[in-house]
């Protein structure tokens, strides 16, 4: 109810969530919204109170959202919205004719195996390569999160934002499948000169290949979508290997197919800053629009969304923060997880909380030796120290970590002597097995008092919310008191 009474006070229409009895309901000027007790529950939208149905006052709660006309109510608010949802259904109406009208062109050329498997393959690379932009965008994306720990790697997204590399994976994958695509559809691939044109263009992003996997070698990060589309690239090249022309090169028709690519491009490159620019757009507004409504800011909902999940007792874990405080949260975390990176710097500007580090040692074997030498120099550099100075200093050795996530800068800051011992070992393995047996697939995932934290909810929510939430439970306390 929150969420539709702040919609609509965001487009400036007075409103009021009101409970009323049934024979109060025909004061109510119409239309409004009355909510009823089906399934789950869910509002239904009153026009006319003489057209509905007797069974309506068995479900209804007596809770209505009533709105009222408002002549200072700003009308470029409603147009954006207008605006929005016509371009939504321009752009779903033009993507769907380009996909139907190549779909229609492939079916009426000459297919055999080889070239089916270079469509298919096209297609699969064109999939990927939007995958790789939805990384790069921050759209979740359920598949490319399976995809990017299917092998057991959690570098995806950090090789993918990364800022050190000329080259961006996110934008050049999906152009040049998509160009490849529409050139394919407008002359067949059996042309000698589209043969030759597609050749040269997957020779070229074969080169491209081996820049790929060489910056992922020597960053010593392996990101799963950029190994598949490697191996898409790779695919095509042994494809068009075997592919022959029916007839000889010539100018015109070489023209032609030139134009077909540089036709490809252009609307390849067209429809992704457009795309780029809307989602971009749609995501910071959704971030924005969310982030500062009332329904996340209200700490009663929250406590009412965490006790969803029975409260969880974590194994012993790393202390960073105040463990007298009334606030207590468990994060599970990855050492090669840029959103681990990025929420303990959020989670770091929250005073007087409690914060406990678990690692998911249940990934792949560079993962598990970069938590033990994280474990073993913690265990050497605060062993010795009484409890507050061994909580602060761990909590600056993570921190350090998380500003390189590299071995050799961090050896450099913190040289370690020894190995792990059997107790850190020990550790470590309590620790992977709480967090497979809580069946605890992403990281960073939180816990407050024990409860896991759940949707809309996000760790980068917390250092608005805990600080009020805090009070509440203060206050609870000394009543208790």
């Amino acid at each position: 109810m929150l969420c539709i009474t702040d919609f609509l006070n965001g487009l400036y229409i007075e409103n009021a969530a009101i409970e009323i009895t049934a024979d109060q309901l025909p004061q109510v000027p119409c239309p409004f919204l009355a909510y009823c007790e089906k399934e789950e529950g869910a509002f239904v939208l009153i026009r006319d109170l003489s057209k509905i149905d007797s069974s309506f006052y068995d479900t209804w709660t007596g809770l209505v959202i009533v709105t009222e006309p408002n002549p200072t109510a700003r009308p470029d608010i409603f147009a954006s919205y207008t605006k929005d949802a016509k371009t939504d259904r321009i752009m779903a109406i033009v993507c769907a004719i380009a996909l139907l009208s190549i779909l229609l062109r492939l079916f009426t050329q000459h297919l055999n195996l080889t070239i089916s498997a270079l469509y298919i393959t096209a297609i699969a690379g064109l999939t990927t390569g939007l995958l790789i932009s939805m990384k790069k965008l921050g759209i979740a994306s359920p598949i490319a999160d399976k995809l990017c720990s299917a092998l057991g790697s959690d570098h995806c997204e950090k090789v993918i934002q990364s800022k050190n590399s000329w080259l961006d994976l996110s934008a050049v994958v999906p152009i040049y499948f998509a160009t490849q695509l529409i050139a394919m559809s407008m002359f067949s691939i059996t042309n000698a000169e589209m043969l030759l044109l597609t050749t040269l263009a997957a020779a070229m992003a074969s080169l491209v290949t081996i820049y790929s996997i060489y910056y992922q070698f020597s960053h010593q990060l392996w990101c799963t979508l950029c190994m598949i589309t490697n191996a898409i690239l790779w695919s095509q090249s042994i494809l068009l290997s075997s592919l022959q022309a029916h007839s000889p090169i010539s100018f015109v028709p070489l023209f032609n197919s030139a134009f077909a690519y540089l036709f490809g491009a252009a609307v390849s490159l067209t429809l992704y800053l457009l795309a780029q620019k809307y989602l971009s757009t749609s995501s910071r507004y959704d971030e924005l629009s969310i982030h500062h409504t009332a329904f996340k800011k209200n700490n009663n909902l929250l406590s009412a969304m965490l006790s969803l999940h029975a409260p969880m007792e974590p194994p012993t874990a790393l202390q960073i923060g105040n463990p007298e405080a009334p606030i207590q949260l468990t994060m599970v975390c990855a050492p090669y997880c840029v959103p681990c990176a990025r929420a303990h710097q959020q989670l770091a500007k929250i005073p007087d909380i409690g914060l406990s580090i678990l690692f998911n040692y249940n990934n792949s074997e560079k993962t598990k030796a970069a938590i033990l030498l994280l474990l073993t120099a913690i265990d050497e550099y605060t062993s010795h120290l009484d409890d507050d100075a061994r909580i602060e200093n761990t909590a600056h050795i993570l921190h350090h970590w998380y500003s390189t996530m590299n071995v050799d800068a961090f050896t450099q800051k913190y040289p370690v002597k020894g190995t792990a011992t059997p107790a850190i070992f020990t550790l470590a393995l309590q620790q992977g097995e709480w967090v497979k047996q809580n069946n605890i697939k992403f990281t960073p995932t939180v816990f407050i008092n024990g409860h896991q934290l759940v949707a809309p909810y996000t760790v980068f929510d917390l250092p608005d919310i805990l600080p009020s939430m805090k009070d509440l439970l203060r206050q609870e306390v000394s009543l208790i008191a």
